[in-house]
Order: structure tokens, then C-alpha cells, then sequence
């Protein structure tokens, strides 16, 4: 109860304690201090084997044994031995190198690990207490380093680090149908982390190989809520922050920043072949083309029957309207017709009009050759306003994610636009929220959809399928960190490494 009442009181500082009691009374309180952070209720909740420091003055012949400090897991322990044993020499400290004779010599000792002989590197550690200093009776105390643990990271603390198969970043081997071993961005993270704070590391799976979202009973799914629930320690994935995660988990600074986008199948060239042909032309261009073919043949049937040259020469070759408009439908087509005006104002107006035709079917001619030559592929949309004004395609998104959250608390009427229609598709179709982006992906080329999703992953894809293009709008609203327990006194460790 003492214990559990001073770290209640300092929690999230380090403790520093000071026993002077018998062998017996001595292993005992260290025997709960080691215990104290594996009990229950305590467990992943308190760091009571960092963050406290043990200062212990006892008088035993063999502490080693009468302390019982074997399995002991508490990393920084001093003994002060006031019994005087034979004189053992201090590597490294000068004045307990020698035997003084004016004076009695007390002994300091630090627990540390130790490797048995001939041990595999897979055999557990023991401890034992080494000598690292020296006090005389006349109070000169001489030491190397007092708590030597202290520069050693976790000191080999063996940690459950969670993550979840998401391509570059966690990709996995799988043997028999067994995860064998994990590899890509996150776990060459997680193996610099270990090998600078000097911990080992077991790699697990969320059962329901989820991120993580809040379900209706206030519990949270997926790593997040392995988080929650104390059942690993850590969680090195591309999870990405958010406040109401925050509320159950810690988060590092971020380790990457990636953006948010649409992917979805390229258009098929052979859906619209029949309308290749008014590709090269916008279609304001070709409503202007109409308007002045007919205006033109009406100024030219008004030019013809007003022009003086037919009452001096009679009106054979006189145009009508029919006449006119054909003709310069012929002309459009650089065709022309039989039936060419003859009077000099018919004439030049039909000059100017073979001029514009020339020019439209000379751009026409050079735009049609660059889309045979070089076809472009555009999305059908390339933002989230214009792919919610649609009906052809269905969307989705990675179900257990941060994107569902994301779209299911804004405020912005686009996001809920989405929303919406995801749980409007979601009643007849469950893959468009399937947990596993390879559903996404296969879906596309079996009917009109898009994917909803991070788009590195997407990239990666576009890479090996020459078939999937993105939208041009890009979110910048993913920032990954590695996670810890709520109220971790881990955290800033993390961050700073």
C-alpha cells in the first residue's frame, strides 16, 4: 500500500528510495518493488522499474543470497554493505584499487544483468550484484557510476509491439499459412528503436486486423484498442493521429506525412469510340461551328438576292438558302459544292468563309492526330465534390481506419456526402468498407469504382498496374506516429529518438 500510495502521489516523476532494514526486511520490500509493476491493475499502467531509484544500506554476509535479488527486475539498485568483507578490487576506481590501511572500507554494489557461460543468445539474463564503489569510514566515498542501468535504455525489457499488414510500410512473410517474419518501413523503425533504447520485441497482429475505431459501447477495435486495453505495449503502424485516439492512447511526433486521394480504374478507350471522332474539338467549339454555318448561309442567300449582279445578268447561279447552306457545309468539309455564287459580293463572302474552314480543319486535323498518337487518360473526376455529383461510380474506404471516423465526425457537407453514400452502399455491398485494400483494388476492374485511401499505398499500386490512375486533388491529412498506452512515461523516450 505504501508503494502504491507514493507512486499515485509521483507518477510521473522519478522516485528516488532509501532503505536501511535488516536482509530480510530488505528482500522483501524489493521483492514487492520488483512485483509492483506486474501486478494486477498495475500491469502497462505504471513504470515503477525505470523511474525510481533504490538506495539500500543493510549488513549481510551474503547479500546475494539473503537479499534474493535473482529474478529482480528493478534497474536501479545501490547497496551500501556495512559489513567489511574481504578487500575486492573496483575496476576503474582508483582508490578502491588499493587496500587502505587507516580506514575500514565498505563496499557499493549495483544490481546488473549477467550472461551465464556458454548460454545461447535466446537464454534469459539473470542478476547479480557488482561492485562499483567504495566508502571509508572517514566518509570518502569513490565510485564509477552509481546507477551504471540507467544508460542502457529498457536494459533488454522484452516488449509486445502491435502493427498491421499495410504495404511499403509492414509487409509480411507467410509460411503454411503462419506470419514467419515482418519487414518494410515500420519494422526497420521499430528495429532502430530497439536497438537504441536497448529493448527485445515480439511482433503481433490486431485480431480483426483493424487500425482502430470507436465502436458503440465506447471501446475502441484494432490496435487502438490493444492500446486501450493494456494488451501490448507499443504499436509501430501507420496509425494516424486523431483527438479521440488521443484520448485513450499517446502518440510520438510523426515519422511520416503522406496525403489522401481517389484511385480508380482508367477509364476503357473502347467504351466512347464511337465519339473519338469530337474528342479534338470542345463542344462550345463545335455549338459556335453550328451557329455560324447557319448565320453564314443566311447572309449569303440575303447577299444573293439583294446583290444588282443578277439583274444586269439574269439569275442563273442565283443561291437560295438551300444552296448557301450546303455549299458551306461542303466548304466545313473542304469539299465545297457545284453551285459556286457569281456575283462579286456572293463570292468574297464565300472566300472568307473557305478561310475559317481551312483554319478549323486544319486544327481539327492536328488535334485528332495528337489523341490517335497520344492518348490521354483522365479520371472522370478528380475531386471529392465532383465524384459525389456523379451516379456511375460507387466509392469506398478502408473499413477500421481513421477514414471512417474522419468522414463520419465532420462537419464539412462534402465529407458528409461521402459518408453518406458509403453507408448507402455499404447496406448492399460490405466490401466497400472491407478492412483489406486488395478488395478495393479487385473491385475496381469488376465494376465503376473508387478507392478512398492513402496515397503512398496507391502509388505503390499504380506502379505495378499501369491500369489505376488517381484524382488530382490531394489531402493532406495523414501524419503517422507510433503509439503507446494512455499517460505513457514512455512517450517523450520515444519521441526523442
Amino acid at each position: 500500500m505504501l508503494l502504491k500510495g507514493r507512486y499515485l502521489e509521483l507518477a510521473e516523476h522519478h522516485i528516488n528510495f532509501t532503505i536501511l532494514c535488516s536482509p530480510n526486511n530488505t528482500r522483501k520490500i524489493l521483492k514487492q518493488a520488483s512485483a509492483f509493476d506486474q501486478s494486477k491493475g498495475n500491469f502497462r499502467f505504471t513504470a515503477r522499474r525505470d523511474h525510481s531509484s533504490w538506495f539500500v544500506v543493510t549488513t549481510s554476509p551474503d547479500f546475494d543470497d539473503d537479499i534474493g535479488t535473482n529474478n529482480s527486475i528493478l534497474d536501479n539498485v545501490i547497496l551500501l554493505n556495512l559489513i567489511e568483507k574481504e578487500f575486492e578490487p573496483v575496476v576503474n576506481v582508483k582508490n578502491c584499487t588499493t587496500r587502505n590501511s587507516d580506514a575500514n572500507i565498505f563496499f557499493l554494489y549495483t544490481l546488473l544483468w549477467k550472461t551465464k557461460l556458454d548460454c545461447s543468445p535466446r537464454c534469459n539474463l539473470y542478476r547479480k550484484f557488482e561492485p562499483i564503489g567504495c566508502v571509508d569510514s572517514n566518509g570518502l566515498l569513490t565510485y564509477s557510476s552509481f546507477f551504471p542501468n540507467s544508460n542502457f535504455g529498457f536494459n533488454r525489457r522484452h516488449l509486445f509491439v502491435t502493427t498491421i499488414w499495410w504495404p511499403p510500410f509492414t509487409e509480411r512473410f507467410i509460411e503454411n499459412g503462419t506470419t514467419v517474419k515482418y519487414f518494410g518501413y515500420c519494422m526497420d523503425l521499430l528495429r532502430e528503436l530497439a536497438k537504441a533504447l536497448n529493448f527485445t520485441y515480439t511482433v503481433i497482429e490486431a485480431p480483426d486486423g483493424e487500425f482502430g475505431t470507436l465502436l458503440q459501447n465506447g471501446s475502441w477495435s484494432g490496435m487502438v484498442g490493444q492500446l486501450e486495453r493494456r494488451e501490448v505495449d507499443l504499436m509501430v503502424a501507420t496509425t494516424s493521429v486523431r483527438p479521440d485516439r488521443e484520448m485513450v492512447m499517446d502518440f510520438t511526433i510523426p515519422f511520416y506525412y503522406d496525403t489522401s486521394t481517389l484511385l480508380m480504374k482508367k477509364p476503357d478507350p473502347n467504351e466512347k469510340k464511337l465519339f473519338i471522332l469530337a474528342k479534338p474539338l470542345r463542344w462550345e467549339v463545335m455549338v459556335c461551328t453550328a451557329v455560324v454555318l447557319v448565320v453564314s448561309a443566311f447572309f449569303l442567300c440575303i447577299t444573293e438576292q439583294l446583290s444588282p449582279y443578277y439583274k444586269v445578268h439574269g439569275t442563273q447561279g442565283q443561291q437560295d438558302f438551300q444552296h448557301s447552306f450546303w455549299y458551306m457545309f461542303g466548304a466545313l468539309l473542304t469539299q465545297g459544292g457545284e453551285s459556286v455564287p457569281k456575283s462579286p459580293s456572293g463570292r468574297t463572302l464565300v472566300s472568307a468563309f473557305w478561310l475559317f474552314s481551312i483554319v478549323l480543319v486544319g486544327t481539327y486535323s492536328g488535334n485528332l492526330i495528337a489523341f490517335l498518337t497520344v492518348p490521354l487518360d483522365k479520371p472522370p473526376f478528380n475531386s471529392l465534390d465532383e465524384m459525389i455529383a456523379q451516379s456511375e461510380y460507387k466509392w469506398g474506404t478502408i473499413g477500421g481506419t481513421f477514414f471512417v471516423t474522419w468522414f463520419n465526425s465532420s462537419t464539412v457537407d462534402t465529407l458528409q456526402a461521402v459518408w453518406a453514400g458509403i453507408k448507402k452502399f455499404n447496406e448492399t455491398d460490405p466490401e466497400v468498407l472491407s478492412p483489406d485494400p486488395n478488395v478495393h483494388i479487385d473491385k475496381m476492374y469488376r465494376e465503376k469504382y473508387v478507392y478512398f485511401g492513402d496515397k503512398v499505398y496507391m502509388d505503390i499500386r499504380k506502379s505495378n498496374q499501369c491500369d489505376l490512375m488517381t484524382a488530382e486533388e490531394e489531402i493532406p491529412n495523414n501524419f503517422y506516429d507510433v503509439g503507446l498506452p494512455n499517460n505513457s512515461l514512455f512517450t517523450k523516450t520515444f519521441s526523442d529518438q
